[in-house]
């Protein structure tokens, strides 16, 4: 028994850091959160867009550091992305402008919020996706490696 428990915690923490090591080297903005919309975790390119590293962004909501706007110029709220991702699992949005609250820069993006749940299928929180509106992802790579580790990195996203 003591075996198999010391390979099962051998197994996660690899799988814990590949993952780990995946989100950082991702090209795309990558945001973490809690059910309720607090971060947990900000890849690089997430901390140089917001301005914020891990440890000051933690526990902070995401609207307080930036804002998100459809195409109609609308804000989204939490409620608005909570219900869109009960429908249909996955909120994308498509030219979306994000504005960052620290400097006040805005970024025509492309987004993607997908739920994240543990074993159980239990909600535990939330993996947002920042990418540059127009930038092909997994450009200058095999067709379709980067959205496929974008899926698996969500799928197995930790808080």
């Amino acid at each position: 028994m003591a075996l198999y428990k010391f390979e099962k915690d051998k197994e996660t923490k690899y799988n814990k850091e590949r993952y780990e090591n995946a989100l950082v080297n991702l090209d795309e903005a990558i945001v973490i959160l809690d059910i309720n919309y607090g971060v947990t975790f900000l890849n690089p390119k997430a901390e140089n867009l917001a301005g914020y590293g891990n440890e000051t962004a933690a526990g902070k909501d995401l609207f307080s550091i930036l804002k998100i706007e459809n195409e109609l110029h609308e804000s989204l709220t939490k409620e608005q992305i909570s219900e869109k991702i009960k429908t249909d699992k996955i909120c994308e949005l498509k030219g979306a402008s994000v504005t960052f609250i620290r400097d006040q820069s805005v970024h025509k993006s492309d987004l993607t919020i997908s739920p994240v749940r543990d074993e159980k299928d239990t909600l535990i929180g939330y993996a947002l996706v920042i990418r540059k509106q127009g930038a092909a992802a997994g450009a200058g790579s095999t067709p379709g490696s980067s959205e496929q580790m974008e899926s698996l990195v969500i799928q197995n996203s930790f808080l």
